[in-house]
C-alpha cells in the first residue's frame, strides 16, 4: 500500500431538474429523476406546455411536455394519475 494521501471518490450521480413553464422557471434535485420530480409543485394546475431539462453529471437532456403530462407530474392529481406520468417521463429519459 502507498503512503500518503487517498483519494476521494465523489459520486456525482444526483439529477438536477430544471421546469420552465408559463413563463416561470422551477428548480430541484434528487438522488434520482423521480425525487427531483416530486419535489417540484405547480399550484393551480399547469395546464401548459412544459419544457423539462435534466441535468445528470455532464449530460443535458431537454424534452417538451404536452399539456396534460406536465399537468399529472406537477400539480395536486391522484396517485395513479401522477404514476402513469412518472412512468411517461422516465421511458423519455432512459
Amino acid at each position: 500500500m502507498p503512503k500518503g494521501k487517498t483519494k476521494k471518490v465523489v459520486n456525482d450521480t444526483s439529477v438536477k431538474l430544471i421546469v420552465r413553464c408559463l413563463g416561470r422557471v422551477y428548480n430541484s434535485e434528487g438522488a434520482t429523476l423521480d425525487e427531483a420530480l416530486s419535489k417540484i409543485k405547480i399550484g393551480n394546475g399547469a395546464r401548459a406546455q412544459s419544457l423539462l431539462v435534466v441535468i445528470k453529471g455532464d449530460s443535458v437532456r431537454e424534452k417538451i411536455l404536452n399539456a396534460s403530462h406536465t399537468n399529472n407530474l406537477f400539480s395536486n392529481v391522484g396517485p395513479t394519475a401522477r404514476l402513469l406520468a412518472l412512468k411517461w417521463v422516465n421511458a423519455l429519459f432512459q
